[in-house]
């Protein structure tokens, strides 16, 4: 993305340094505010103008924008351009960031290249970032309007957290551990293969074996931990921007809904805010070791891989009908969950109203109601998972039946050696589970929005 330096805006009076970021900020996004015309429509008071101030002055320029608080070390991912709070009661506007180096155009020096760590230094941790979902609101052309099919595949898109910084370089490095996978089933198979050629003579090399276990662990660990960075990141940043675009809703959308279905839904999107990270990854690079698993197998022997290459198809299936089943269960728990807890909240605050009007009886038919919706639901969801559960478990059963069936006359006959038996068992179990990893990160990438 192309990243667009404005002309310094420099400031007249102290308590202006917000007015003049807004200027700088709004020239970047393609819209002309002078701080001379800002001064007039918006003049700051001796204590200079708060983030929310400012919000609301960007919102006017139909720039929407949210104020996100964060840690020092996060820096490096905060989307740009952004106001930062800086110093005691200045705001600056950080343009442009590259390796470890950041343009900032300060009100009160101009335009300055500094060291990422020297910004570091002078920073509060407060920002205010332009909302992009909240601006893109501009209707679809007609007859370009998505049907229902076209909305669920577009609930696959990656492009919320493409946008971060380093995110590709997660990716890769995610890719390139997957890859010591592969390092069991070539050990393995050759140790094996060798041991019975040399009739026993040769030995099992068990301390390769573990080091290679070792070391591939202690890589996870160390993407796992990086990866959790990320996620903690986009977290923050999106839970501020949806509560942000939560309250800028009108006061009839309040009116039409119980606050506990939009305390439910919220908290339920803010949650699965928090898995978008791995998801996404997973679709990015798990194909590629699957397809990796697949081209080994086919190697070993094409008539066995054929055996996993149908199962998956069989999962595929069962994973598309079970998209629809886990998104109607989710949006009925959620509505019926959020009605009983509204009802409950309800009665509470207003005890001495059902006390004294004698409507105890009302109130408690009232709760059986809704108890009585809510686990009904409850009750099919589980039947359904059991259901789901025992079809996966059947074409894993069926799968490995067939597998058996196939493999041991090879075996016998000398057309598979024992040590590729093996390593085709080892590639297998590769293919299956990062294949079922992308029929889930499939399953729970669908939208999850308090509409």
């Amino acid at each position: 993305m192309e990243h667009i330096i404005p002309t310094p805006v420099f400031q007249s009076e102290i308590n202006e340094c917000g007015l003049a970021c807004i200027a700088m900020l709004a020239e970047t996004q393609g819209i002309e505010a002078s701080l001379t015309e800002l001064r007039e429509r918006y003049p700051a008071s001796q204590h200079g103008t708060s983030l929310a101030t400012l919000c609301a002055i960007l919102s006017e320029l139909a720039l929407p924008a949210y104020p996100v608080a964060f840690e020092h070390q996060d820096l490096a991912a905060l989307p740009l351009p952004a106001i930062l709070h800086y110093g005691a009661g200045h705001y600056v506007v950080l343009a442009y960031r590259k390796g470890n180096y950041v343009c900032v155009m300060n009100p009160a020096f101009g335009q300055q290249l500094l060291p990422l760590g020297a910004l570091k230094a002078e920073i509060s941790g407060y920002a205010l970032v332009l909302d992009r979902e909240g601006s893109s609101t501009s209707p679809m052309p007609a007859g370009k309007k998505r049907n229902g099919r076209w909305r669920a595949f577009a609930s696959l898109s990656m492009k919320d957290t493409a946008a971060l910084a380093g995110i590709y370089r997660l990716a890769a490095m995610t890719f390139f551990i997957s890859l010591t996978l592969f390092i069991m089933p070539v050990m393995v198979g050759s140790a094996i293969n060798q041991v019975f050629s040399t009739a026993g003579e040769a030995g099992f090399p068990y301390f390769y074996y573990l080091l290679a276990f070792v070391v591939s662990t202690a890589l996870a660990l160390a993407v796992r931990m990086i990866t959790e960075r990320f996620i903690k990141h986009f977290v923050l940043l999106h839970s501020a921007a949806g509560f942000s675009r939560l309250l800028d809703n009108s006061l009839n959308f309040f009116n039409k809904r119980a606050p506990g279905e939009i305390f439910s839904r919220f908290t339920s999107w803010q949650m699965a805010a928090g898995q978008k990270i791995e998801l996404d990854n997973s679709l990015r690079t798990d194909w590629i070791i699957g397809a990796i698993a697949l081209v080994a197998m086919c190697y070993l022997s094409p008539m066995l891989a054929l055996v996993p290459v149908i199962g998956m198809f069989l999962m595929g299936a069962v994973s598309v009908w079970a998209i629809y089943q886990d998104r109607y269960y989710t949006q009925q728990l959620q509505a019926k969950g959020a009605a009983q807890n509204d009802f409950i909240l309800e009665t509470i605050q207003g005890f001495s109203t059902i006390k004294s009007a004698g409507l105890t009886g009302q109130r408690q038919q009232g709760f059986a109601a809704h108890a009585l919706s809510l686990f009904n639901c409850l009750q099919q969801q589980k039947i359904y998972e059991q259901v789901k559960g025992s079809v996966y478990q059947l074409i894993a059963s069926l799968e490995m039946v067939f597998f058996m069936l196939l493999a041991l006359p090879l075996l016998r006959n000398g057309e598979l050696s024992l040590g590729a038996f093996f390593a085709y068992s080892f590639i297998r179990e590769i293919f299956t589970s990062y294949t079922s990893k992308i029929f889930f990160s499939v399953l729970h990438k669908k939208p999850t929005a308090c509409d």
